[in-house]
């Protein structure tokens, strides 16, 4: 004896239900997806952002650590760019550059080049003058710069280093 059950009473999913299901889960998926490649980029940038700021400070100890007296002559002297503003220009005012950190640095991502930039100043051109400055008062400005995403990105740190501050910033 073959008992059958109405149409109505059966049970299970449609064909409809099931697509609608996995084009929702799909969606899901690609969503996540997506978000893991954000993420990648994120902690990318991150990591590069975090070299440039390691590399800064390695740079701007080294700076301040260079007798007061030899700062000036122990970095190469650049010509202004084409763009500096020579009239309106601090008159003790120079770009310096020097290779001060090895570019094979295997702590350095290998696929990103970083360009240090040391601009020292006399602050004592600045207008208006600081009196709190002492006169005798270098201006150091370090910029570690460096392609990311098609544009430029760069960290800057400016510091003042002085023959009276110079014993605390020299190791012995």
């Amino acid at each position: 004896m073959i008992i059958r059950m109405p149409l109505s009473r059966q049970e299970g999913f449609s064909l409809v239900e099931v697509m609608v299901a996995l084009a929702i889960f799909a969606i899901g998926l690609l969503s996540i997806a997506a978000m893991q490649v954000t993420a990648i980029r994120g902690n990318s940038s991150a990591r590069r952002l975090s070299e440039a700021t390691s590399l800064l400070q390695d740079v701007a100890e080294r700076v301040l650590e260079e007798p007061y007296v030899n700062t000036l002559t122990a970095y190469n002297v650049l010509p202004a760019a084409a763009s500096y503003n020579v009239t309106s220009a601090p008159s003790y005012s120079q770009i310096y550059y020097k290779d001060i950190f090895p570019v094979d640095s295997p702590a350095l991502d290998q696929a990103v080049a970083y360009t240090v930039s040391i601009y020292l100043q006399n602050p004592g051109d600045l207008v208006p003058p600081m009196p709190m400055i002492p006169t005798d008062a270098l201006r150091v400005t370090v910029t570690v710069s460096w392609q990311e995403g098609g544009r430029q990105r760069n960290v800057p740190v400016s510091l003042l280093k002085s023959q009276n501050m110079e014993s605390s910033y020299v190791s012995q």
